[in-house]
């Protein structure tokens, strides 16, 4: 399975007139076939088949056939191969994905078209969580394909088990092309939602396809959306880190940049808080509030603390706008923070310019206290060095 995996044709050869066994499965239950056909080794495959050893049809992983691999990672020749040797195109595995998904998947063209032509699966079977094959070449953006699907007659309008539509496929997928041509059709609504209340635009921001994002906010998508927890689409791309996205909202200039969300942190605390450099400096650019607080009292310094960035940590200090012995939530400092999330580099920073490891939070809980409640055994042992030798 090894040779056949590296491409090593005269050593699966070789290791077969030594008489290994060829019908041994490994812990997914994919066989040597399964293997070779995956990464698109056609010698091997041809080698393997020509052995009579191994059962064409035989199910691995998900149970799904030699012919399915080659379909999802696109391997042309090999699925042809395997086609001509008598593998069966109607199988369908423990997800309930066949051929045809598998195929759309992998965003081979030329084989989803072929699998249309031999008319063995129906065009907008259903497969995992209920996703059609136009589905998951959205998913995957891959416009070919996508175009293929359409020009043969495939169902647009439909919607998975999450209640995703075609829209919201096209956002994961990020594909502008793909999302363009179905907002043209004006088949669905630019804001329709999920079933966790999830708009297409907010798919597109959580996978970070700022070009996706604006081209529907210039379809009338709403821009104004609030997320969990109240956050708005602001908050969430400065915590997942989309730099370009988060320029592509403050651009369109119909959310501040100093909104509050979750217990009132602003964008800035949020790319404080998940250590984004970038975005960080980015809203400090465009002059975000560096003195707010929320409502726990925490300032960007304590959740920069909590990010563990160093460098966002010391362009706050730098500043001098916020306090470093500072009471945030449960009355503790950014050094209790910075200790108790195990940042030790972070620590150091707010040592050498004088943190104050003396004080303690509302519980009477001082720095070693705070440590020992996070379990972080080497941070333990380094702020009680720290604190000996000051």
């Amino acid at each position: 399975m090894i040779a056949a995996e590296g491409g090593r044709r005269e050593l699966v050869d070789l290791l077969v007139r030594q008489g290994c066994d060829l019908s041994l499965t490994d812990d997914d239950g994919n066989t040597v076939l399964h293997v070779a056909s995956i990464k698109g080794h056609l010698k091997i495959v041809r080698y393997v088949l020509s052995k009579k050893l191994v059962d064409g049809n035989i199910t691995g992983l998900c149970n799904r056939t030699a012919l399915m691999a080659a379909a999802r990672f696109g391997n042309r020749k090999v699925f042809d191969l395997l086609v001509k040797n008598g593998s069966d195109l109607s199988t369908v595995d423990s997800d309930g994905n066949n051929i045809l998904h598998m195929a759309c998947i992998g965003g081979h063209v030329e084989m989803v078209k072929y699998i249309l032509n031999n008319d063995c699966v129906d065009i907008n079977s259903r497969g995992h969580n209920e996703i059609s094959p136009v589905m998951l070449a959205a998913n995957c953006g891959h416009k070919k394909v996508f175009d293929l699907l359409v020009r043969r007659g495939c169902l647009l309008p439909l919607e998975d088990r999450n209640g995703r539509g075609i829209l919201h496929s096209a956002c994961v997928g990020g594909n502008v092309a793909i999302v363009g041509d179905i907002l043209k059709r004006n088949i669905v609504s630019v804001d329709s939602k999920d079933h966790d209340g999830k708009t297409p635009a907010i798919l597109a921001l959580e996978c970070g396809h700022a070009d996706v994002f604006k081209l529907l906010v210039t379809n009338q998508g709403d821009i104004q959306l609030f997320c969990e927890n109240g956050n708005n689409v602001l908050h969430m791309s400065c915590a997942l880190g989309h730099a370009d996205t988060v320029k592509c909202i403050l651009a369109e200039g119909l959310i501040h940049i100093d909104s509050c969300g979750q217990n009132q942190m602003t964008a800035v605390m949020f790319a404080a808080k998940n250590g984004h450099k970038d975005v960080f400096d980015f809203l400090v650019n465009n002059k975000s509030d560096m003195k707010r607080i929320d409502e726990n009292g925490n300032t960007v310094l304590h959740m920069a603390c909590i990010g563990g960035n160093k460098a966002i940590v010391e362009d706050v200090l730098s500043k001098e706008i916020v306090d470093i012995n500072s009471r945030g939530q449960s009355q503790r400092t950014p050094a209790m923070m910075a200790a108790a999330c195990g940042h030790k580099d972070v620590f150091d920073i707010l040592v050498n310019r004088g943190a104050d490891l003396t004080l303690v939070d509302d519980r009477g809980f001082g720095v070693l206290q705070v440590i020992a409640m996070g379990g972080h055994l080497q941070m333990m042992e380094h702020v009680q060095n720290s604190m000996l030798y000051r």
